[in-house]
């Protein structure tokens, strides 16, 4: 049996406007905080990327040039990781349409509705620690 660490990417869209820098899921944003509690319970080595390296003005969505900036890049370390997770709908919809394996967690902000209700994330985050055991 392999007891090794899993490398999971955790792939998210952009980063935050309340970042201090452009990093993906800054340790400082609210947004990791929640994921760092989310993942307590995993045994992996996550890793932090966004699809586009800088922020938005006022979170704006990503263009289409945007979401393609760094498409080789993210597709290299996809491929590196043992598992992918997608953080939010931009992000999953990128993976899919390249064809690339990955769980679809919702994004973690606190203006996500979905977070009203603790059961769904409580089913949420089960799904996602069986998708990360096959």
């Amino acid at each position: 049996m392999d007891f090794s660490l899993k490398n999971v990417l955790v792939l998210g869209s952009n980063p935050s406007t309340s970042s201090p820098d452009n990093s993906a899921f800054h340790s400082d944003t609210k947004s990791r905080r929640t994921l760092d509690i989310w993942f307590s319970n995993i045994f992996a080595n996550f890793y932090y990327e966004n699809l586009y390296p800088f922020k938005t003005p006022n979170n704006k969505q990503l263009t289409i040039s945007q979401i393609s900036y760094r498409k080789y890049y993210i597709l290299e370390k996809a491929h590196e990781a043992d598992y992918v997770i997608a953080v939010g709908s931009i992000a999953s919809k990128f993976l899919k349409r390249e064809g690339v394996k990955h769980f679809s967690l919702f994004h973690p902000s606190g203006l996500n509705r979905k977070l009203n209700d603790p059961n769904q994330l409580v089913l949420h985050l089960t799904l996602l620690e069986k998708f990360l055991q096959t």
